[in-house]
């Protein structure tokens, strides 16, 4: 939070401003110490939801390259037992298939 930005939004341009400037700089420098600890608690706070975040982001992706890992070996282990299972019925025609031509 940019507090000088905050400070000169607060500057009028009108022609009340005269009475009102010595009251608001006043206010300002009483009030800028919770300003500014209040922007470093928002800060902190910004900065801590992001790195959960980030931590968040990076347990998913792991989980996700640990679970497609896991995936891609079932589907190993089915494209195996495919090929064992068509590899089978391959033979039995062949076998079947040699009988009756006879």
């Amino acid at each position: 939070m940019d507090l000088e930005r905050v400070k000169a939004h607060a500057r009028r341009r009108t022609g009340r401003r005269w009475p009102a400037q010595p009251v608001r700089s006043l206010l300002w420098r009483l009030l800028k110490p919770y300003f500014q600890a209040f922007a470093d608690e928002l800060e902190e706070r910004i900065d801590r939801l992001e790195r959960q975040v980030n931590h968040a982001v990076s347990a998913a992706d792991s989980r996700d390259h640990d679970g497609l890992a896991l995936e891609i070996d079932g589907l190993r282990k089915d494209v195996k037992a495919i090929a064992h299972r068509l590899a089978g019925l391959e033979e039995e025609a062949a076998i079947g298939g040699g009988h009756e031509r006879r």
